[in-house]
């Protein structure tokens, strides 16, 4: 019998992936267990090996997926804009808002460190956040910095400040996504731009 919380729309394999994500992102993925997989996409445990053949490989489509989203939303923001610092408010913008629309495939994006896994789990995670940090990296290459600061902390810690919204950003608050990625970037361009 099927679990009163499958999402019946989907079909076995994107119910297993949204159901894993959302049980990395709460317990984390040390403690989500197929079983437990098995119990929240209402699919049964043997039929989820029809689809992966290990918990690992679940995390890696999870963490691909999240990073596909942000990749998408982000490059789609950027089309039109050629200012060097509006690219850089679009790109923020457009990642928090994504950060928030997919927040349960991101939140495993952030809380899932690569060296917490064997290789080649590991290598893959790595190669897929480098991927989407290159947007960043091409988009902070061309703002205008002072020379002394390092573009490579700059994007670390801005990247780092928009990923800590998961814990403290209040959808009911007094700032929407949009004008909390424009102070956020207000802070780094008048402390460290040129």
């Amino acid at each position: 019998m099927e679990n009163s919380n499958q999402l019946p729309e989907l079909n076995g394999k994107e119910r297993i992936l949204e159901a894993s994500a959302k049980l990395f992102g709460e317990l984390g993925y040390e403690k989500t267990s197929i079983r437990r997989i098995s119990r929240e996409s209402g699919m049964k445990a043997g039929s989820i090996y029809y689809f992966f053949r290990s918990k690992e490989e679940i995390l890696l489509e999870v963490y691909a997926r999240g990073f596909e989203l942000m990749s998408d939303i982000v490059l789609s923001s950027l089309n039109k804009i050629s200012d060097p610092w509006g690219r850089l408010y679009q790109a923020c913008n457009a990642h928090l808002q994504g950060i928030f629309e997919h927040r349960t495939f991101i939140e495993v994006t952030v809380r899932e460190l690569p060296d917490r896994h064997s290789e080649p789990t590991k290598t893959e995670m790595k190669m897929l956040r480098h991927r989407y940090e290159r947007i960043f990296i091409d988009v902070i290459e061309e703002i205008p910095l002072r020379p002394e600061v390092d573009r490579s902390y700059f994007r670390l810690m801005l990247l780092g400040s928009m990923a800590w919204t998961l814990v403290w950003y209040d959808p009911d608050g007094a700032y929407s996504p949009k004008e909390t990625a424009k102070e956020m970037v207000d802070l780094f361009r008048y402390s460290c731009g040129a």
